[in-house]
């Protein structure tokens, strides 16, 4: 009889089910090993006690654990045996591995107690104590050692890696020499393991092991519905990838169901699950601030949101919902919003903003998953904007295709100013380092920051501002003033990062900015003309950047395109508003 179940998305709702079932198996002489993402059967027999009485005899998953030990523990080894036949995740199990460890037990009882509670660990889902005490106990192990144990605490600790542990060491657990041992892993659990290890891990392959694995599965039960529907969600994500993998694999049910969500059909005769196997809907989750201090952006956002789907839906039927959830007030909340989504079908996930709660996110979702950030890249998760220092970069560039001689950097003193004057540093190098002029982060006037150098502004400086738009433009005044504004005869080139500047930040009554070059986070390049078009109609302006930015991100997420950088465009404030100047 073979017994699996599926990662659970309500583990405390699973590991109730798990105690039915338990209880229900004892009543058969065989216990079901609880575990919150994984029920594998673990049976314990009975041995005659000498008044004749049925004592239980601790097994762990498989047979080994000693059957008799030295008087001075025989008490505190019956104890454990008990507690953890009744119930491997109770206190009581914890407290009686406790007792049998303090006593200072032989070191074969040693690591049978430490495996009932590194079991009780991950039972109660405390996978990093598991691993942590697995780690410890196993490397004060030598040759020697009972073989059994060693396997019986070996598969605790693949099983707490590949529900939450790092990927990749997950994926090496399984193969080791402990568990290769005959009636360790059985073929089900060893597939499920891989599978998930390998969805966790973000490889391609995991297609494949998640069919693998359904196949071993004789009955349509939860765990064959969970890796059945991952293994179509995963086929729709990787698009052609998915026939390749079919191709490879060898012939057969896992392969006739490969072909299935691959788009290439299945036989007539095929088995029921077989038939299927056919890729779904993809689903975009979007995680945007509707509370919290991003809040303020939250209108714009879902304004642009609401008009990329419109404009994209009708083009794209691949994709059958679009999920909303909102990413909260800080990084714990965005992780539990993005959880949230992927627990509703969600395949790639749209937000949320800000290193913290990217970084949050990833971790929480590990590498299966897409994420898309309306913002810049963090790690690995594709950023819709680009870096502040490519952008940066490719203003330096400008000032130096003009034959610039000289570059001054106005910057705040804060983290943004100091990665823009690095940025300008590492362009130009030492031998060509920009002159840097450094205020603080609340000016409003800045006549003491360019009087000293006004006079000595000519057409062969570029002044590189590296600030938010409206700051932005008090400084450019105040060079107005002075003569040498963009745009004045015989006055620098006046360049500027210019954040959140847009059509509405360059239009009527921002006159002083024309003739200055900007490189924006985001700007109308014509492959956003016909978003702008549809936002401006719905909203009455332009879209400003943070909806170009859940623009392209969306878009990103609709066709599937592969992660790479957001180009950098540079636009000139011309005619009120803002005029591409290079765009891919």
């Amino acid at each position: 009889m073979r017994h699996s179940f599926p990662p659970a998305v309500h583990p405390r709702l699973w590991w109730a089910r798990m105690r039915v079932l338990a209880r229900r198996a004892r009543r058969r002489g065989c216990v079901l090993a609880a575990l919150v993402t994984l029920a594998i059967p673990s049976c314990r027999t009975t041995r005659a006690g000498g008044d004749g009485t049925q004592a239980p005899r601790y097994l762990g998953d498989f047979r080994g654990a000693p059957t008799e030990v030295d008087p001075a523990f025989a008490d505190a080894w019956s104890e454990l045996q008990a507690a953890v036949a009744a119930d491997a995740g109770s206190a009581a199990t914890a407290a009686a591995a406790d007792r049998l460890l303090s006593a200072g037990p032989p070191f074969e009882l040693r690591l049978w107690g430490v495996h009932a509670k590194a079991q009780h660990a991950y039972v109660n889902g405390d996978d990093a104590g598991a691993i942590s005490m697995v780690d410890q106990v196993l490397a004060a192990s030598t040759p020697e050692s009972p073989p059994d144990a060693i396997s019986a605490l070996a598969l605790v600790r693949a099983r707490a890696l590949v529900r939450s542990g790092d990927a990749a060491r997950a994926l090496a657990a399984i193969d080791e020499p402990a568990l290769r041992r005959e009636g360790v892993l059985i073929p089900s659990e060893e597939a499920a393991l891989r599978a998930i290890a390998l969805d966790r891990a973000g490889r391609p392959e995991a297609l494949a092991a998640l069919v693998r694995w359904r196949a071993t599965i004789e009955v349509d039960d939860a765990a064959a519905a969970f890796a059945q529907r991952r293994a179509a969600a995963l086929a729709t994500t990787l698009g052609p990838k998915a026939t390749a993998l079919a191709a490879a694999a060898e012939q057969g049910a896992a392969r006739a169901c490969l072909e299935g969500l691959a788009g290439l059909g299945v036989p007539a005769d095929a088995a029921p699950w077989i038939s299927r196997c056919r890729a779904a809907p993809q689903r975009i989750g979007i995680l945007l601030p509707r509370t919290g201090p991003l809040a303020a952006l939250a209108d714009t956002q879902l304004a642009a949101a609401t008009a990329t789907v419109a404009l994209l839906g009708p083009s794209h039927p691949q994709i059958g919902e679009v999920l909303w959830h909102d990413a909260g007030a800080d990084a714990a909340a965005a992780a539990d919003g993005a959880a949230a989504l992927v627990a509703s079908g969600a395949t790639v996930i749209v937000g949320p903003i800000g290193p913290a709660a990217v970084r949050a996110a990833r971790a929480r979702l590990g590498a299966s998953v897409r994420v898309l950030t309306p913002g810049e890249p963090v790690g690995d998760v594709t950023g819709a904007a680009p870096t502040l220092e490519r952008r940066v970069a490719a203003l330096v560039d400008v000032a130096v295709s003009r034959d610039a001689k000289r570059v001054i950097v106005f910057a705040p003193d804060s983290t943004y100013g100091k990665r823009a004057q690095a940025a300008a540093i590492a362009r130009l190098g030492k031998a060509n380092a920009p002159v840097l002029i450094v205020y603080p982060l609340d000016t409003t006037s800045f006549a003491a920051f360019t009087d000293p150098i006004v006079k000595s502004l000519d057409a062969r400086t570029a002044v590189l501002v590296a600030d938010q738009a409206s700051r932005t433009e008090m400084l450019v005044r105040q060079l107005a003033r002075d003569g040498k504004g963009p745009g004045s005869k015989g006055g620098p080139l006046v360049l500027a990062t210019a954040e959140g500047i847009s059509d509405v930040e360059a239009g009527a009554g921002h006159d002083v900015l024309a003739n200055m070059i900007v490189a924006p986070t985001a700007a109308t390049t014509p492959a956003a003309e016909s978003f702008a078009a549809a936002y401006r109609a719905a909203e009455g302006v332009p879209p400003p950047d943070q909806a170009l930015l859940v623009h392209r991100a969306l878009s990103l997420a609709y066709d599937g395109a592969e992660a790479r950088e957001a180009p950098v465009v540079l636009v000139k404030v011309q005619g009120g508003r803002l005029v591409v100047q290079a765009a891919p």
